[in-house]
């Protein structure tokens, strides 16, 4: 590095820190401290800790007399979310100055008994637009403040002296749009001062006279007013901050920042504070102030109430009563409420088909101490299971085993009602399977007149069915019969009945009750009846501003679910803390046609501090892949991100595979259709939850075995006549030849003779001399070999039977036995390809999967097409796998393309004996007669790892060019030019097809000592050639690492390592 570049980087580092703020906060321990020398500086701290940036700012005095001011300003600094900053009442301090400034303000409103020097110096700042509220009557001040407050919920009444019960309040009316009014000296309020639906009075009757309807927070003195108020509001107790209730030096300026996590302002002395019950064991203390106004002893004081509160440790009961349901009661305290309701927070495990298997919760329902779990699909029944609560609820992991599932009881309505024009809800006792095909199932009736089910909408897990029919109500009663065909998840039938609902029409627009599940990246909101979707526009549902709605259109049968609504903001976040969610007039309506007003809720998002873990990895046969269950959703950008997995197998060989995340799940779907089985290593790193926290490095054992359960053959060959027979069970993979369920066994076979309409034990039979039968086993214990002797089959006529058997690695087969199967002729077996199996795994190399055996298999029956044509491809040699997975080499000069695809056209791996070659006879045969499928084509998947496209015929002693020519082949297409006045290497890597967008970041030349210049990626691959800028001269031989390159079809490679191939140009501008 040069001297002067030093000298540049020296003095900008040395400016940095000369502009960084002094600390703004003190610590004890754990406990964060806001405080200042004096009133001012403190309220600085408060909008440091809060704010990096705000259009709007409250300027209200500091002085004594006037304290009043900051706190009624705090419903107006909450909806406009603004700090509070206060100055002396003549003059604008230096540093609130400074402050407006760097905070980027737009307006800054000047609040009561501040004076018109101060505004025109606030107005002096520029850029900004200044008002004025309110006069050094502080009666005058609130009723102004109220004025510019939206639509506000309702009023807190203070006393004239009561600045004390003011701030008990302030963060309360700063989050949920309360105004403040101050009595007169007699403790009266004017009628007009009181907004909003509720009134709420602050402080004892010797301050504020009785106000009809209005609610009376009030203690023996301030300390026990402000633990009844934390008693009575709605405040998240997540936060709590401690300020001095005396004094009130520090805490003016609190409100708005309290607000944004709904968090209560707990008032003490120096000597004393009042016991608040609704501290939770997750409280954090803040506090505001210095230890002359907040002593340590009195913070000691809380936190020891908040421990304390952590030591009630609840206690879970949990019952079952159906099949996809799990029911939790609490005793005792200790949890957190808010953790509670989240479905992350839980893991199931239960057997599904008799598998074991992890099965999400898919709701939560949480009614006073009972807690309401429903699965995403049922379980067995008589089947065991274990739940998993995270350490989120209650502090630590709770781990619930051996749950009994045991459905004996039959499900029954508990309640009809009409909910609409044209549709009754029915209520049953547990969740009814298949709700939205049982049209059938009910007859609804008024008088004489028979109504047509039009559509049964499940909702609510199932719990409930919303019946609409194709004509509209009369007023009267209606009758509601069910039939038998409603069953619960155990298959018990729903007790039938006759039930009764008036018919009541409701004329109220839906409004909104309340909101669950709230994320930043969606929320739930509950109205207070089922609702139908009216205007599905986007643009219609938003938060904070109309520029943020959610991500698209509404779907009813996504996004609705009866009287739940839920609304996703993936790409335009809600903010963490408080915030308001929208919904404009017209945009939903009732089941009566009431269409909704204009629609406001204030919804509070936790802040996610807390990083990922992974709960569970296991590998699902089935679906060959490996499942990654994570404590919460992870953000799809990093959790599909290859390099974030490594994954080796039991020789340490690194395992390919295609990354696919879907909330808290990521599969890993393994490229190798029949991998080696054995324990292997996956290695998880840096993968984010959606507020961006990172999962710490973590490795884990996977045990790949087969789990999945083998499948019966679609149909028995025969070969033979009359009374002798050899029959061929082939199935997919090898099958077990000892124990209870193994192929082996002639038990589990039976003959169906259509002559006698009656079914023969082939075990039975041979044993009772009937007829003979011999069994043998071929194709690695794939195919059961029976030959009947003595039997009279007549193949068209009868059938074949076989019982529960299992794979070798001990699964069994579904159910409890096979369907009637046909016999077919063994000259009509063929083998095919088997659907979406036939993989390029690389340039020269295909793999491709069978769904029958062969132990023969001939080069010269197969070829590439290239859209049904004959393509220019040379298959070199042939071999098999396994007997039901060939490999094919191609010769050296004839590649396949990397996306295979030849000029936009799909290669297929074609069989030889189709139309126009049918006098090829195929060569490809099992050792039980069947052949290889003639004429037929399968595209091939690409499964071709990035590749740097090579040239032949090349010098590399001369720098690239068209009019290079030499004797050197298959050389990859890397090459650079420096230009040697502005000291920049370009550097062009050419790929064999199209890759994913290569970030700078990604690539790092000879160990990072040649940087890319900013902005340095000319050509980022997409069009597959990357070509980029990097500082210095380069050589040939040099080093060039890219971190990921991902193609188009989601191949990979991770640190793909090459270097310059060919002497660098050098070019003299």
């Amino acid at each position: 590095m040069s001297k002067t570049k030093g000298i540049a980087i020296i003095a900008i580092i040395a400016m940095v820190l000369a502009v960084m703020p002094a600390a703004g906060f003190a610590a004890t321990d754990d406990t964060l401290r806001l405080s200042g020398a004096n009133r001012v500086e403190t309220a600085l701290k408060i909008c440091d800790q809060g704010w990096d940036s705000a259009a709007t700012v409250i300027l209200a005095s500091s002085d004594e007399q006037h304290l009043f001011d900051a706190l009624i300003a705090a419903p107006l600094a909450g909806q406009e979310d603004a700090p509070i900053l206060v100055t002396p009442k003549n003059s604008l301090n230096s540093a609130v100055k400074a402050k407006i400034k760097e905070l980027g303000a737009k307006k800054v409103y000047i609040i009561g008994a501040l004076s018109d020097n101060v505004k025109n110096e606030v107005a002096a700042i520029g850029g900004l637009t200044v008002v004025k509220l309110g006069s050094v009557d502080k009666r005058a001040t609130a009723r102004a403040v109220a004025a510019e407050i939206d639509d506000p919920a309702g009023t807190f009444v203070v006393g004239d002296g009561g600045i004390a019960d003011a701030l008990s309040v302030a963060s309360y009316a700063a989050a949920f749009n309360y105004v403040i009014a101050i009595t007169d000296v007699n403790g009266n309020v004017a009628k007009s001062d009181l907004r909003g639906d509720t009134v709420y009075i602050v402080g004892g009757k010797a301050r504020v006279n009785d106000i009809a309807g209005a609610k009376r927070f009030a203690g023996d003195d301030r300390y026990k007013t402000n633990a009844e108020v934390a008693k009575g509001l709605a405040f998240s107790f997540d936060e709590v901050y401690l300020a001095n209730g005396l004094t009130l030096v520090d805490a003016l300026s609190v409100a708005p920042l309290a607000a944004k996590n709904r968090a209560f302002v707990q008032l003490c002395s120096t000597t004393y504070v009042a016991p608040v019950n609704e501290l939770t064991a997750g409280s954090k203390v803040i506090v505001v102030g210095g230890t002359a106004a907040v002593p340590n002893a009195i913070v000691d004081k809380v936190k020891t109430a908040i421990k304390a509160k952590a030591q009630q440790k609840p206690n879970f009961i949990i019952k079952t009563e159906n099949l996809i349901q799990l029911e939790l009661q609490i005793t005792g305290k200790g949890y957190d409420e808010e953790a509670l309701q989240d479905v992350n927070n839980y893991d199931f495990k239960g057997y599904v088909n008799r598998n074991l298997r992890n099965i999400d919760v898919v709701d939560v329902e949480v009614s006073n101490n009972k807690v309401t779990l429903t699965l995403e699909q049922a379980v067995d029944n008589q089947s065991e299971g274990t739940l998993v609560i995270d350490a989120n609820v209650a502090g630590e992991k709770y781990t619930l085993k051996d749950i009994m599932f045991l459905d004996n009881k039959v499900p029954t309505v508990k309640g009809v009602k009409v909910i609409g024009k044209d549709t009754v809800k029915v209520t049953f006792s547990e969740p009814i399977a298949d709700l939205s095909d049982m049209k059938n199932q009910f007859l609804i009736k008024m008088g004489t007149k028979e109504y047509s089910v039009r559509q049964v909408t499940g909702v609510h897990n199932n719990m409930e069915a919303n019946i609409t029919v194709y004509d509209n109500f009369k007023s009267g009663t209606l009758t509601l019969t069910t039939d038998i065909g409603l069953e619960d998840y155990a298959g018990f039938s729903v007790r039938t009945g006759t039930f009764e609902a008036k018919v009541v029409e409701d004329k109220d627009p839906p409004k909104i009750v309340g909101y669950k599940n709230a994320t930043r990246q969606q929320v739930t909101l509950v109205f207070d009846q089922d609702i139908r979707i009216l205007d599905e526009d986007k643009r219609n549902y938003y938060h904070t501003n109309t520029s943020n709605y959610i991500d698209e259109d509404l779907d009813e049968y996504t996004d609705l679910n009866g009287n739940e609504l839920t609304l996703r903001f993936s790409r335009n976040n809600l903010p963490e803390g408080l915030g308001y969610v929208h919904i404009t007039a017209g945009s939903l309506a009732d089941l009566w046609d009431n269409e909704n007003d204009p629609l406001k809720v204030q919804i509070k998002v936790p802040v996610d501090e807390v990083a990922p873990t992974v709960n569970n990895v296991e590998y699902d046969s089935e679906a060959n892949q490996i499942v990654i269950a994570f404590s919460e959703e992870v953000a799809e950008a990093s959790a599909e991100k290859p390099s974030n997995y490594l994954l080796k197998d039991e020789k340490g060989k690194d395992v390919a595979f295609r990354v696919v995340a879907d909330g808290k799940k990521v599969y890993l779907q393994l490229r190798d259709s029949d991998p080696s089985k054995g324990t292997y290593t996956l290695v998880i790193e840096n993968v984010e939850d959606l507020a961006g926290n990172k999962l710490k490095k973590a490795t884990f054992k996977v045990k790949i075995e087969d789990t999945s359960p083998p499948e019966y053959p679609e149909a028995i060959y025969y070969e033979g006549s009359n009374t002798r027979y050899t029959l061929y069970v082939e199935f997919s993979e090898p099958m077990a030849t000892s124990g209870s369920y193994s192929v082996r066994d002639l038990a589990k076979y039976e003959l169906y003779d259509a002559s006698s309409k009656k079914y023969i034990n082939l075990k039975t039979a041979n044993s009772n001399g009937d007829f003979k039968v011999d069994l043998a086993m071929a194709n690695g214990n794939k195919t059961v070999i029976l030959q009947l002797n003595g039997f009279n089959l007549d193949p068209d006529k009868d059938g074949f039977v076989i019982g529960r058997v299992a794979d070798a690695g001990g699964t069994f087969t579904k159910g409890f036995g096979s369907n009637l199967l046909e016999f077919r002729p063994m000259e009509e077996r063929t083998i095919s390809f088997a659907a979406g199996k036939v993989v390029a795994v690389s340039s020269l190399e295909i793999e491709a999967e069978l769904n029958g055996n062969l132990d023969y298999v001939d080069a010269n029956d197969f070829y590439i097409a290239v859209d049904g044509e004959k393509g220019d491809y040379q298959i070199a040699r042939v071999k098999l796998l396994s007997s039901n997975k060939i490999y094919l080499k191609l010769a050296d000069n004839t590649k396949l393309p990397g996306d295979v695809k030849e000029d936009s056209k799909r290669l297929y791996l074609a069989t030889r004996g189709g139309s126009g070659d049918k006098s090829y006879k195929i060569g490809s045969k099992s050792s039980t007669g069947a052949k290889l499928q003639a004429g037929m084509a399968e595209p091939i998947v690409d499964r071709i790892k990035p590749e740097i496209l090579t040239e032949n015929g090349k010098d590399t002693s001369k720098p690239y060019g068209s009019s290079n020519k030499g004797k050197k082949d298959n050389v990859p297409v890397v090459f650079a030019t420096y230009f040697s006045e502005a000291d920049l290497s370009f550097v062009t890597v050419a790929f064999a097809e199209p890759v994913v967008a290569i970030e700078a970041n990604y690539i790092t030349v000879n160990d990072g000592d040649n940087k890319i210049i900013n902005g340095g990626v000319i050509d980022d691959g997409t069009k597959s050639t990357l070509l980029f800028v990097v500082e210095g001269r380069l050589y040939k031989g040099d080093d060039i690492e890219i971190a990921l390159v991902r193609d188009l079809a989601g191949n990979f490679v991770t640190k793909m390592s090459f270097e310059i191939e060919y002497e660098v140009d050098v070019v003299r501008l």
